[in-house]
């Protein structure tokens, strides 16, 4: 029994938590899963995982997966230095913050470019793409400018004056790139501050940081290609006003989320709507507010967040709620709300956004027709998401996550709305305990979650006329 460890060096999400552990001395026996043998899709890992992704953790009899909530659990349970993951709530928010936007910040820009430059010729025979290769790195010299203004700034780490698993998420999704990049190239050229904030990081984490990375290095020194991550965010800028104030707009699932968990909880905050369809979030008074120039965010007093989930998990502890919505009295309950959550940013919610853009905003945008070969696909892989929120997380229980709603529930039901608004079929006939989810989370929800999705089915009803 105890904890035990299971990942890849190759990944940077394992890295990632081997890295963490050996830095604190978090006791921990290692299991190694070879990607490259596909034993992440054999049998005796899918019982630990079902996902078939790593790292996974098992400590005594408690499973855990998804890189982020793996860190948060282990912190707080080991006790490790506050640094690492500040207790105070603001400190936190601000580590939480920089983690949700790393999935589709830096991991993203990264990731495009390890596919088309390593992925492509390594595994499937097929030459890289050099047109949309240099587009992906010009993309990711965009991200490193947004990690280094906007996260980094004049400070010594990510998140402030010292380390945290921020830093070695990044560090370690950033050293992929590093090792791969092509020769001749130095993607931090442009970047001295992001250079220095490497080699600071690199030098607090060795002699573990050399160590979890020596399979890498041996790979990339093998190899003549190239992988990598990034991630971009907004944060601390001045007040607008006092108090709680909320920037959305109604068709943004992740903005209506926020707004109903302030209204189911009765808080007192102002409502700000974004208008996407002008452009407003990327006009300059909301870009000071979130230089991301994404809905939702929020002001509280002089404390400005960024990220769905960060925000919730932050409200959540701020204005005490009923312990469910969010649990901080149960470490495992927490972590089950933190693993799902982190789940959603590349499985429900890509899967459904990918079915309204294809539906919606790409004839919005290009007047062209909806591309019918693409949107059939596109449902498929959402119907096989449904699939997997059924098994892995619903299960049995009355909620995602437990027999009490939490946000996850608010986060899940806000996605699946969108994708029922508009859907051409009945997306939920083959997973009868979702059906009866849904109608439960929104009983719990109502009157709230009708009034929050006025605009919505508003839009919804003036793009089919």
């Amino acid at each position: 029994m105890g904890l035990t460890v299971y990942g890849d060096m190759i990944s940077q999400p394992s890295r990632s938590v081997f890295l963490f552990c050996k830095v604190t001395g978090v006791p921990y026996t290692e299991k190694p899963i070879a990607i490259f043998k596909g034993e992440h899709k054999g049998e005796d890992y899918l019982k630990i995982n079902p996902f078939g992704q790593v790292p996974s953790i098992k400590d005594d009899d408690f499973v855990l997966t998804e890189c982020f909530s793996i860190m948060k659990y282990l912190a707080d349970k080991h006790k490790v230095a506050d640094h690492w993951y500040p207790a105070e709530l603001k400190a936190r928010a601000k580590v939480n913050e920089y983690l949700d936007w790393h999935h589709t910040g830096l991991r993203k820009g990264g990731m495009d470019i390890c596919r088309e430059q390593f992925l492509k010729p390594l595994l499937f025979g097929m030459p890289t793409d050099e047109e949309k290769l240099v587009k992906d790195y010009d993309n990711f010299d965009k991200i490193l400018g947004v990690v280094e203004k906007t996260f980094l700034g004049d400070g010594d780490f990510l998140c402030g004056d010292e380390i945290t698993i921020a830093d070695i998420c990044a560090i370690s999704e950033f050293t992929e790139i590093f090792w791969f990049q092509r020769p001749g190239t130095d993607i931090l050229a442009n970047h001295p501050k992001l250079a220095a904030w490497k080699d600071r990081v690199a030098k607090l984490l060795n002699p573990a940081y050399d160590e979890v990375h020596q399979d890498l290095v041996k790979f990339a020194e093998s190899k003549n290609c190239s992988v990598f991550e990034f991630v971009l965010s907004p944060l601390h800028h001045p007040p607008l006003t006092m108090g709680l104030t909320v920037y959305a707009h109604g068709v943004s699932q992740p903005s209506r989320t926020v707004n109903i968990f302030c209204k189911v909880n009765k808080l007192d905050y102002t409502d700000t709507s974004i208008d996407l369809m002008t452009g407003e979030h990327k006009k300059e008074p909301y870009l000071k507010i979130n230089p991301a120039g994404q809905v939702p965010a929020i002001v509280d007093d002089d404390f400005c967040l960024a990220e769905c989930g960060t925000i919730l998990k932050y409200i959540a502890q701020k204005f005490k709620v009923a312990d469910h919505w969010y649990p901080t009295g149960d470490l495992v309950a927490q972590a089950r709300v933190n693993e799902y959550i982190d789940w959603q940013h590349t499985g429900l919610r890509k899967a459904g956004c990918d079915i309204f853009i294809g539906t919606v905003f790409t004839p919005m945008s290009t007047g062209k027709p909806i591309d019918e070969e693409k949107l059939a696909k596109d449902y498929e892989t959402f119907d096989k998401t449904l699939g997997v929120m059924e098994m892995m997380f619903l299960k049995d229980k009355q909620f995602l996550c437990a027999d009490k709603i939490s946000i996850a529930d608010i986060m899940a039901i806000s996605e699946l709305t969108q994708v029922l608004s508009i859907q051409r079929h009945d997306v939920l006939a083959k997973h009868p305990k979702l059906a009866a989810w849904k109608d439960r989370v929104v009983k719990e929800l109502n009157p709230c979650y009708d009034e929050v999705n006025k605009v919505l089915m508003g839009f919804v009803a003036s793009i089919k006329k």
